[in-house]
């Protein structure tokens, strides 16, 4: 049987709540250098770009559970102070939003999230901090290992499919992260695997 272990994901865009903004609270992982406030980020009130997610698992182990999230960070480092001037270094920003999946068919989760999620803000002074996201990863658990499968930000604007494979439990070996199709993995570990399909599509 496969279950999802996240809350149902609404089909249609609507503002990001209260609780909505302690979950990402507690979700999220800014990176700063030591000396460096990290940015106190604000979620966006009435987000626009939606994309959804699809992922579906073929032929799948038993008992799977599949979670998600999507990485943004500043994509403009001139709005960052230098951490250290002479040797050019700045605070390296991100941002992780927790992505929600429904389950909809027996092999199929749906989730979405919205690319403008995080308004943009002048943290230090320096101009307004943008954020842009890096990919929409899913966390794929069964029998107590958890293997990460994900798609690029270029394929989810693009709105297009990244396959990968993942290892079967006991398989052995290496078992996080999946393989993306383009890593050609070799050719005696093929049927120890199972594919999973990431697929974006924008509102």
């Amino acid at each position: 049987m496969i279950r999802s272990r996240s809350i149902l994901a609404q089909r249609r865009p609507q503002p990001l709540s209260a609780c909505m903004l302690a979950a990402l609270t507690a979700l999220s992982a800014v990176s700063c250098s030591p000396g460096v406030d990290p940015p106190e980020v604000r979620l966006n009130p009435s987000p626009q770009q939606r994309y959804e997610i699809t992922l579906t698992i073929e032929d799948p182990p038993a008992s799977v559970e599949v979670r998600g999230q999507v990485q943004f960070f500043i994509t403009n480092t001139d709005c960052m102070p230098f951490v250290d001037r002479i040797a050019g270094i700045k605070p390296d920003s991100t941002f992780r939003v927790p992505l929600m999946f429904e389950q909809e068919t027996a092999t199929t989760f749906v989730g979405h999230f919205f690319a403008d999620a995080l308004l943009p803000e002048n943290y230090y002074g320096l101009g307004e901090c943008h954020w842009n996201f890096t990919s929409a990863k899913a966390f794929i658990e069964t029998q107590g290992i958890e293997q990460s499968a994900d798609i690029p930000h270029d394929l989810v604007v693009a709105q297009g499919t990244q396959i990968n494979l993942c290892r079967r439990p006991d398989s052995g070996g290496t078992v996080d992260p999946c393989f993306r199709m383009d890593m050609k993995p070799a050719a005696q570990v093929m049927e120890q695997l199972y594919m999973v399909s990431i697929e974006a599509s924008k509102d």
